[in-house]
């Protein structure tokens, strides 16, 4: 639906699903790897121009099994918060995106 635009990983929540089995799943799915466990840190309702609205959770992930494969996507790199802005993301992406660039999100989860 939005083609060549940057995303985080993740996807729908299915039927009978709760978040977490989702993240796990899509995860699996993309980039190959199982999560033990997730903090969800952001959660917000997006309305996309002329379609319908979304909630959009975001989660981050401290440890994970496996090596990160790419399965689903065009390309992907990391980038440090301070450079997200040279990606052109999702729309519903932009609030997450000034987050971290403002650190008003950390990265790291504090002891």
């Amino acid at each position: 639906m939005f083609p060549l635009k940057w995303e985080f990983p993740g996807g729908k929540v299915e039927h009978g699903e709760d978040d977490f089995a989702a993240l796990q799943r899509e995860l699996r799915e993309e980039l190959a790897i199982d999560v033990p466990s997730a903090q969800e840190i952001l959660r917000y309702r997006y309305r996309y121009a002329g379609w319908h609205e979304v909630e959009l959770g975001f989660f981050r992930i401290q440890a994970y099994r496996g090596e990160i494969k790419n399965r689903a996507f065009e390309s992907m790199i990391w980038l440090p918060p301070d450079r997200l802005d040279d990606l052109d993301f999702l729309e519903g992406d932009r609030l997450i995106v000034d987050k971290l660039k403002r650190k008003e999100i950390a990265l790291e989860q504090s002891s």
